[in-house]
């Protein structure tokens, strides 16, 4: 699953162009349904997008918040979507201006590029989503940090 969701990822940011900032003023938050947990449990992140801009801006049809996960020391260990098979089927959704977004995101612990599962210790969570803005440019807009404690 991980590997085709790659896949998708890569498809649509070749398609979009290398732009780093498509729409600055789409808006991500991100809340997590539990902030501890014990490690190899799921938590589950709560996605919002709005377009605080005047012009629309595109998002993947289908689930569309990928996570990003740093350990305590500032290293990402996780970058993706996990639990969710994704289908190219969807079409692109368009966010016009003042519009939200909401998607749900889940997380078990998963490591990148591996089967391990991350160990007992704090996260911080950001979700990020791939947007394209006018002309095509591409980018990814960020949540700020979320934390999340794997407890042993």
């Amino acid at each position: 699953m991980r590997a085709m969701f790659g896949l998708i990822v890569l498809v649509f940011a070749g398609a979009c162009g290398t732009a780093t900032d498509p729409v600055a003023d789409l808006t991500v938050l991100a809340s997590a349904d539990r902030a501890e947990l014990p490690a190899g449990q799921r938590v589950v992140v709560d996605v919002t997008v709005t377009n605080g801009t005047t012009r629309p801006a595109e998002l993947p049809g289908g689930p569309f918040a990928l996570l990003e996960v740093r350990d305590a020391s500032g290293r990402v260990v996780a970058f993706g979507r996990y639990e969710t098979l994704l289908a190219i089927a969807y079409p692109p959704r368009q966010l016009t201006p003042g519009a939200v977004a909401a998607d749900r995101a889940p997380w078990a612990g998963e490591l990148a590029g591996s089967d391990v599962r991350a160990a007992a210790g704090t996260y911080r969570v950001r979700a990020a989503v791939p947007v394209r803005g006018p002309g095509g440019s591409f980018g990814y807009r960020y949540s700020p940090p979320i934390t999340v404690v794997l407890t042993p």
